[in-house]
């Protein structure tokens, strides 16, 4: 089912793998972006709207995603690109044939994710949280998408301590809980914040509304669970399952009376139905909010691509081109979860599950 690994010529100064060759030093070196391009246009020549694509959004350097980051790290890019590859060269997945892996894999996602913390009282956390957020943010609490001069005065002192302290913060937290870095990079620890702009555009747009989401006219900054962000990426090994499993367990345990919401997508049975995987919550931190995510490789690079292109039309698309990101996002998920199956038979009872 998937592609052997990728391999750029011995021109290109790396070696097999997709990787980069060692350094005066002997330590890897970061690939340039040049031969991250060439090595994108290996994997997906086969998909010339894809690779249209992928290389589009590698290029962007005014919208920058973690997918870039990692593509031109010296340790993250071979097993990045071999990710892409491998997921390009499987066959294609129509609603149905996903469907079908969803229904296959039910008992398996939802026995790893279920996420029972003994204890966790996330509604009381929230309403407690709610309150104190009021009160010590009287003036931008209820801000709109047309703030006053005072509003932006204030706005701009919160989203300086979002990125000089409170970011600085969840991000040690987060480096706790995903642990020891192995040879490959991962676990990967992002984190990022909104400046005022992006706070101010995020409320317009929650109170425009979108097709797939219902304008919410009152929507404002105590709403937003996303001003600063977070995210822990594992890779798809033999170990995964239980260690993402292990993760989330981790993090609610560390972060128990400041988690305002959860959810994992691998668990809840609507959002099952999509293609988009991750453990996400939205925590209080510092007097602030923030949203975690806890994902595997193969469902951020499919989430990344999604995102500035179907979610933000940052990279204008044709339909061909919008139908190759949502086959590439199915394959990635439906291919995650068949892995999900095969190392978890401890939770099979009985089914065959793939």
């Amino acid at each position: 089912m998937f592609a052997s690994s990728l391999r750029l010529s011995p021109d290109q100064g790396c070696p097999a793998g997709g990787g980069v060759g060692p350094s005066a030093g002997g330590q890897l070196a970061a690939p340039s972006p040049d031969q991250v391009v060439e090595v994108l246009r290996q994997a997906l020549s086969a998909q010339p709207e894809l690779e249209r694509v992928f290389i589009a959004a590698f290029n962007d350097t005014q919208h920058p995603l973690n997918l870039r980051t990692a593509l031109l790290h010296p340790q993250r890019s071979s097993v990045c690109l071999n990710e892409i590859g491998e997921i390009a060269a499987m066959r294609p997945i129509d609603d149905a044939d996903f469907r079908g892996v969803v229904v296959r894999t039910a008992n398996i996602d939802s026995v790893l994710f279920k996420l029972e913390v003994p204890g966790l009282s996330t509604a009381d956390n929230a309403s407690r949280f709610d309150d104190e957020f009021r009160k010590k943010h009287p003036i931008i609490a209820s801000m709109g998408d047309a703030p006053s001069v005072e509003e932006l005065l204030q706005l701009d002192a919160y989203a300086h301590q979002l990125r000089v302290g409170v970011m600085r913060q969840l991000r040690n937290q987060l480096s706790q809980i995903a642990g020891k870095v192995a040879e490959d990079g991962f676990p990967l620890v992002n984190t990022r914040a909104k400046d005022g702009t992006g706070i101010v555009d995020k409320i317009g747009r929650m109170r425009q509304g979108s097709p797939e989401r219902p304008p919410r006219p009152n929507y404002s900054l105590s709403d937003m669970p996303d001003a600063l962000g977070g995210r822990i990426t594992v890779t798809m090994t033999a170990d995964s399952p239980h260690e993402l499993a292990g993760l989330a367990t981790r993090f609610e345990k560390v972060f128990a009376g400041d988690i305002l919401e959860r959810d994992s997508f691998y668990a809840n049975p609507i959002k099952r139905e999509r293609p988009y995987r991750v453990v996400t919550y939205t925590l209080g931190i510092g007097g602030m909010r923030a949203e975690v995510q806890l994902t595997t490789l193969s469902a951020s690079i499919a989430a990344d691509l999604a995102h500035n292109t179907l979610h933000k039309p940052l990279i204008p698309l044709n339909m061909g081109e919008s139908e190759q990101i949502m086959l590439f996002w199915r394959k990635a998920t439906a291919r995650e979860l068949e892995v999900l199956a095969r190392r978890a038979p401890e939770h099979r009872d009985g089914e065959n599950l793939t």
